[in-house]
């Protein structure tokens, strides 16, 4: 029955998870051609930190709209709810396609680099290690970030709006230091010259609120058509 929900999951958004994923990358090694921002970063690390800050978020907003969104405004998740399996199921299932397509996309975007780099940057494997981590849970971040917010149908949008707001006051006007706090610390300042820390603490408060978004998400997905 699951493959089935997979099936039905790519046969119905083969364009958002195949087509999109392959865009994002196409523009990333496009732009990777370039090299416009080699000599402000000093790295081309710097370059991914950008992209993984401003256009990552709008790559996992469109799968999560496509997956969870679109879905139950369509009505079409009826047809899911009417199969043998619990509501759990298949919103276990969106996620982890959704997980999926995001931290492999994500994680490809650092491979190209790695790829173009590796003879032009002293790339340890310990400094590989931790682009690999920060990217991969800035990524997932993300993702739980998004699947929890497609859930709040027409609200999403003035929430989304105030939420950014919120956040740009408490950085601009109370130096409350949001860039220097868990997920946005990974893709911080440090992720393209940090070689050699781990940052635990980061880590710590992106795995907390990656367990928060997700249980909210699933906390909306079963309580309430969404």
């Amino acid at each position: 029955m699951i493959r089935a929900i997979l099936s039905k999951e790519f046969h119905q958004h083969k364009f958002i998870l195949v087509i999109l994923p392959f865009l994002m990358t196409l523009s990333w090694g496009l732009y990777m051609g370039r090299g416009q921002l080699m000599e402000l970063g000093g790295s081309q690390f710097y370059n991914l930190t950008w992209f993984l800050f401003l256009l990552f978020p709008l790559f996992a907003l469109v799968v999560a709209n496509a997956l969870i969104a679109d879905e139950y405004r369509q009505r079409t998740q009826i047809f899911l709810e009417g199969l043998p399996v619990p509501r759990w199921v298949f919103l276990l299932v969106k996620y982890f396609v959704g997980l999926w397509i995001s931290t492999l996309t994500a994680m490809v975007l650092l491979g190209t680099l790695f790829w173009l780099e590796w003879s032009r940057e002293s790339l340890t494997t310990r400094f590989a290690s931790l682009l690999c981590l920060r990217t991969f849970l800035w990524s997932w971040f993300v993702w739980s970030g998004f699947f929890a917010f497609a859930f709040l149908g027409r609200y999403r949008i003035a929430i989304g709006v105030i939420t950014f707001l919120i956040l740009v006051f408490l950085e601009s006007e109370l130096g409350f230091g949001i860039t220097q706090f868990g997920p946005f610390d990974l893709i911080g300042s440090k992720f393209p010259y940090e070689r050699t820390e781990i940052p635990t603490v980061a880590v710590g408060y992106t795995l907390g609120l990656i367990c928060i978004f997700s249980a909210t998400g699933f906390s909306f997905g079963l309580a309430r058509d969404a």
